[in-house]
């Protein structure tokens, strides 16, 4: 994708997600082999086109609806650049959470899957857990407000359980 394009992307899901009140988009970028040369010339790409800083090794874009964007499509690496930036006090549950979510301020409540239903993507272990998942059969690149909006209709319809099964 070219600057111009990766500029329209984030802003048309930018906008898509704020009209449905979300507070925070984090887009996962990745599809098929990547390299770390690769991450750093997509980090850089991204970062000029959409105007982001960069935050703990993450793209963040501030607004009414801020976007975080993260390159790192290996999920060891974000838990290994998570206990890193720890302090080496006590680890408890919410401190590692802050730490690989951050800077979003909480975890997801939906996380849209792009591509093969069967499987799940590595990358997002810790956000997968309690998260409400919402496969389209779409590549990434592909994927517009519709689509998102068809993703948050979808969840709009479910009862969450957060990890409980009904009795």
């Amino acid at each position: 994708m070219s600057s111009s394009d990766w500029s329209q992307y984030i802003a048309t899901l930018r906008a898509t997600v704020e009209q449905n009140g979300a507070d925070w988009l984090t887009v996962y970028p990745y599809s098929g082999f990547a390299s770390s040369m690769m991450d750093s010339e997509l980090t850089k790409k991204i970062s000029q086109a959409c105007g982001t800083e960069l935050v703990d090794g993450k793209l963040l874009l501030r607004g009414t609806t801020s976007v975080v964007i993260d390159i790192c499509a290996d999920g060891q690496q974000r838990f290994v650049r998570a206990v890193n930036g720890l302090s080496e006090e006590k680890i408890t549950e919410k401190s590692l959470a802050n730490a690989i979510l951050h800077p979003a301020a909480c975890e997801p409540d939906l996380v849209v899957i792009f591509g093969n239903p069967t499987q799940l993507p590595p990358s997002l272990v810790w956000e997968l857990a309690y998260s409400e998942l919402v496969y389209l059969n779409t590549h990434w690149p592909s994927c517009n407000g519709e689509d998102i909006e068809l993703a948050i209709n979808d969840f709009q319809r479910r009862d969450r359980r957060f990890g409980g099964v009904d009795s």
